[in-house]
């Protein structure tokens, strides 16, 4: 069995994350892998991420690494705007991608993105981890009874403090050159993922943005309204705030004909669901957990390690690649939630509803 050599490009917040990730998933040998490469721009963050987690070498500058040969796959967490050439130079060295969402700063980048890796016929997965979610997947699963009836609304909240402060220990998201926006791009993406996930394309959208912390082209609240087929209304509320004692999370609540689904977790929590006229029912955070591992494949003592969203998320990408599996959620998924995300500005920019797909 081929093992992999994984490099990792970027070590901030997010790349830590994986870098944690892939550090447990290599230990525990749950894919054959070795950890071969940290870089970052910061010599002594490179140097200090690969010794904390493991890697055997650290670069500063991400195309020498890339075109190394040290490595077959690689993990791209940087800052929005150096996804594309990053992508571009793996793409041409033949390597698997991971990607970290938003994959660009626009549509267009991101389709061309898209071109980049389906003509190099490179695997690649983008990183839309609430499609890893224990929640979002349990409740997928619970839409699909019948007995429900047709979903008639749904509303999504997602809210954290602006990220440039506290645990993210950056700044350059309040830099619309470097990320391309603000909620709604670099958070929300995630949001516009799992609504699709969950109650399939929406027809419409009609969305209103404001900026309230006075960051040029970086909007710190987004409104949408999306209209599924079925009749079923979506509502989406986006906020970065100055609440810095609240941690990041999400609410969401469906009402069916027949019955009602509600958590106010993102990953791992309980859910509320009422059918008909039954009692609610109140599914526990451990019964989630085990209702989702059980149905990937994950259930046993050996997986425990996982239970983070960046252990499930690589190790899915990772065990794809070892198995020859098509690795999901790909650059394809990526382009569907950008149209979702650019159509939204689109509707602020020229107060209209704007009909999907673009």
């Amino acid at each position: 069995m081929e093992t992999r050599r994984l490099g990792l490009i970027g070590a901030g917040f997010v790349g830590v994350a994986h870098a944690n990730a892939i550090e447990t998933i290599v230990q525990e040998k749950l894919v054959s892998a070795e950890f071969a490469a940290v870089c970052d721009a910061d010599a002594g963050r490179a140097e200090g991420i690969a010794s904390s987690f493991g890697a055997k070498r650290h670069w500063t500058d991400p195309f020498e690494l890339i075109d190394s040969g040290a490595i077959d796959t690689v993990f791209i967490c940087t800052p929005t705007k150096f996804h594309p050439e990053l992508v571009q130079a793996a793409a041409e060295r033949s390597l698997n991608i991971f990607c970290e969402k938003p994959l660009a700063r626009s549509l267009s980048e991101a389709r061309e993105m898209h071109a980049v890796v389906a003509g190099a016929a490179v695997r690649n997965q983008v990183g839309l981890v609430l499609r890893f979610s224990p929640v979002y997947n349990v409740i997928r699963r619970l839409i699909s009874d019948p007995s429900l009836g047709r979903p008639m609304s749904v509303v999504f909240r997602d809210d954290q403090y602006f990220p440039i402060r506290g645990i993210y220990g950056s700044t350059w998201r309040s830099d619309v050159a470097v990320s391309g926006g603000g909620t709604l791009i670099e958070h929300s993406i995630h949001d516009a993922d799992i609504l699709r996930w969950l109650f399939g394309e929406p027809g419409s959208v009609r969305g209103k943005i404001r900026n309230f912390a006075g960051h040029r082209g970086i909007e710190d609240l987004a409104v949408a309204q999306f209209e599924f087929a079925g009749g079923c209304i979506g509502q989406l509320t986006s906020a970065w705030h100055n609440i810095m004692r609240r941690e990041s999370n999400r609410f969401m609540e469906v009402f069916f004909e027949n019955g009602y689904i509600s958590s106010a977790h993102d990953f791992i929590g309980p859910i509320h669901c009422q059918a008909g006229n039954k009692d609610l029912r109140v599914m526990s955070a451990h019964e989630v957990l085990a209702d989702y591992l059980s149905s990937v494949g994950l259930a046993g003592s050996r997986y425990t390690s996982l239970h983070s969203m960046q252990g499930l998320q690589d190790y899915h990408f990772l065990h794809a690649l070892e198995t020859g599996a098509t690795p999901h959620p790909d650059f394809e998924v990526g382009v569907r939630a950008h149209e979702i995300v650019e159509a939204i500005y689109e509707s602020d920019r020229n107060n209209c509803e704007v009909q999907l797909p673009l």
